[in-house]
């Protein structure tokens, strides 16, 4: 995915060596799994990879970062699956249309190819399981963020584009494009969002721009 997203194991990290965390990692790798199975993805969307990421313990050991450990699987999930749609599955007028009822939070989803609306639907669900539990923290401002980090990987479809017209980007246009399309401002902005009274307004909005402000370094 634009090199930008590795496969993260749960073996390979010195913080999860700790028999104690054993049994929360099963338990946590089991739970992921079933929601992977609900949405069913291998039947309804064959042509993108069936592969579950399981996002390592040690990024977020700590048992109050349980939300966080969750909404960040499903986020590289959902990721991977629209990195597939753009890539070898869409036509460009279809992720034009699809693109535009994103940016719009349109849950209609009029129109829409079959493919898409089991993405979107997948989508709306999450982030509706986000904006609960960040309620119920008095956070509800996280989901407004959440979504505003999804339209920024949108630029995905401008990969789409140009390889469409066969256009050949140039440095700068590939600067501008990939700081959001490699998904890394996403999945740190939706990390936040699991992280409890820690992730304030300003930390969420550094965690989704930090990206841009790092390309513009070099």
């Amino acid at each position: 995915m634009n090199n930008g997203i590795p496969s993260l194991s749960t073996s390979k990290t010195s913080s999860t060596s700790n028999p104690a965390l054993k049994p929360a990692k099963s338990n946590f790798n089991m739970l992921q799994k079933l929601w992977w199975k609900e949405l069913d993805f291998t039947t309804k969307l064959p042509f993108a990879r069936d592969r579950l990421i399981i996002v390592v313990l040690g990024l977020f050991s700590e048992p109050q970062y349980a939300l966080a450990r969750q909404i960040l699987t499903k986020s590289t999930m959902l990721v991977s699956v629209l990195d597939d749609i753009n890539d070898v599955h869409g036509t460009i007028e279809e992720l034009e249309q699809f693109t535009k009822m994103i940016e719009r939070w349109d849950t209609s989803m009029e129109d829409l190819p079959d493919y898409t609306k089991v993405w979107f639907e997948a989508l709306f669900v999450s982030s509706s399981e986000i904006e609960e539990e960040t309620t119920k923290e008095g956070r509800s401002y996280c989901v407004s963020y959440a979504k505003e980090a999804v339209n920024l990987i949108l630029l995905l479809t401008q990969s789409a584009r140009c390889f469409n017209e066969d256009h050949v980007p140039t440095l700068e246009e590939n600067r501008k494009n990939g700081v959001f399309s490699c998904t890394y401002p996403l999945l740190t902005g939706s990390s936040l969002c699991g992280m409890g009274k820690i992730a304030s307004k300003d930390r969420l909005v550094a965690g989704i721009y930090s990206g841009s402000l790092c390309i513009s370094l070099f």
